[in-house]
């Protein structure tokens, strides 16, 4: 668009070339995986399973109030903040000092959190393992049939962090050898059997409900739990009476592939086959996020939202909104030439500048090629000269989306890039593929 600067970025790319080089050499783990090891192993090794749609319901009304009092936290401190040490990686909900975990549900949760919701005070726990410290916080949204929910907030004091870094690895060093040897027998009992487990009810999982229950040997940990009435008082009030209205479209890829978008939307074409996410070694995508996410908590966060765009987050790298990209390319790229060999990359980094507010923004690049790891990172700065120029583009895509959906008739919309034809399951009868472009990924 002629309304972008681009340079590369020699000191941030050392800096995170040294961490790449430094890393654990492991594919990560997430806590919530540590925290239900069964679904976590049924998930890595089988095709993508639903959740029940009743489920879904909840999940996608508790999601909505999750984002509304993210949005009142994020003034006083990052949210969703990605950590990522030893193989372990987090989304942290907030992160003002001590790390902050939002629950949503509908039954009452009393003052006794480490007896009634144990489960919540390890996973409080893991975060204190990550970040380096022994308190954090629980905030609980009650939700009601209408209205703005009730929360109850918990504060949560261990009493050694280097016990709760010894749980954590011991956490990790379990689910890591079920997932390496294909064998989840020594894990525990799933929480969720007889409960509506979608792995249970589609027959994946070769779960009986009589292996040996979790123990959760963080509780032992525990120093204090004490409910602050005073701190859920004020985050009540601080809710709006009902949560944002959902937006018309929900992801950045639906608007920078429109044509894709009108096929999926139209439901016209097979469906793609799911295919188990697997548990090799980490390949360069995994290494990237492992540098960026390994330094400093509070490094990666969500930005909040402050233009148009959709509900997806936009997550930032001190700040800067960010694109992490893995190449085949055999030279790296010169910046004066990424704009027109790469437009992709200018159209969803303008968006999600314009979403948040910013007028720069990061792409960091993985070299697949590349012979040493010295040469296989690049950090490129693209500074926005007309960010408003973003939000109305976004604004303009989505109404011409619009038309065509209503209208039937999608050849008006941008084309996909070249390389997405080879496996879009609706390239027959889109015909993309028909034409020429040099966007690559």
């Amino acid at each position: 668009m002629g309304d972008v600067d681009v340079r590369e970025e020699a000191a941030l790319t050392a800096e995170l070339t040294a961490r790449l080089r430094s890393g654990s050499g492991r594919r990560a783990l997430s806590v919530t995986e540590l925290l239900l090891p069964r679904p976590a192993y049924w998930r890595r090794t089988s095709a993508p399973v639903p959740a029940p749609l009743a489920r879904q319901a909840r999940m996608n009304l508790g999601r909505a109030w999750h984002r509304a009092f993210e949005a009142v936290l994020a003034a006083e401190g990052p949210t969703e903040v990605r950590v990522r040490r030893d193989g372990v990686s987090a989304r942290i909900d907030h992160l003002a000092g001590i790390p902050l975990e939002i629950k949503t549900g509908a039954t009452p949760v009393g003052a006794d959190l480490a007896r009634e919701r144990p489960e919540w005070v390890a996973q409080l726990a893991l975060y204190c393992a990550l970040v380096g410290g022994s308190e954090g916080r629980c905030a609980y949204l009650r939700l009601s049939a209408g209205g703005r929910p009730a929360v109850s907030a918990f504060e949560v004091r261990f009493r050694s962090y280097e016990r709760l870094r010894a749980l954590l690895g011991d956490s990790e060093a379990r689910l890591r050898t079920a997932l390496e040897g294909r064998d989840p027998t020594p894990l525990p009992r799933c929480a969720w059997f007889g409960r509506g487990c979608e792995f249970q009810t589609a027959g994946v999982c070769a779960c009986r409900g009589s292996e040996p229950a979790e123990t959760l040997e963080f509780g032992s940990e525990i120093e204090t739990v004490t409910e602050a009435p005073e701190l859920g008082a004020r985050w009540t009030g601080a809710l709006a009476p009902a949560p944002p209205a959902a937006e018309r479209w929900a992801r950045f890829r639906e608007l920078l592939y429109p044509r894709r978008t009108y096929f999926e939307q139209r439901d016209e074409g097979p469906e793609p086959p799911g295919e188990a996410p697997g548990f090799g070694p980490p390949d360069l995508y995994d290494r990237l996020l492992e540098a960026l996410e390994g330094g400093p908590p509070g490094e990666v966060a969500s930005l909040p939202p402050q233009g148009t765009g959709p509900e997806e987050e936009v997550v930032g790298w001190r700040d800067h909104p960010y694109l992490l990209k893995v190449s085949r390319a055999w030279d790296r790229y010169a910046p004066a030439e990424i704009a027109s060999r790469f437009p992709q990359y200018e159209l969803e980094l303008g968006f999600r500048c314009a979403r948040a507010g910013r007028s720069n923004g990061l792409v960091i690049v993985g070299y697949e090629r590349a012979e040493r790891d010295d040469d296989r990172l690049q950090v490129l700065s693209f500074a926005f000269r007309e960010r408003d120029r973003w939000g109305e583009r976004w604004n303009e895509r989505a109404e011409a989306l619009d038309r065509a959906l209503q209208d039937a008739a999608p050849l008006g919309l941008p084309a996909c890039p070249r390389w997405m034809a080879d496996s879009c399951p609706y390239a027959a009868v889109c015909g993309c593929a028909e034409r020429e472009t040099r966007s690559q990924r």
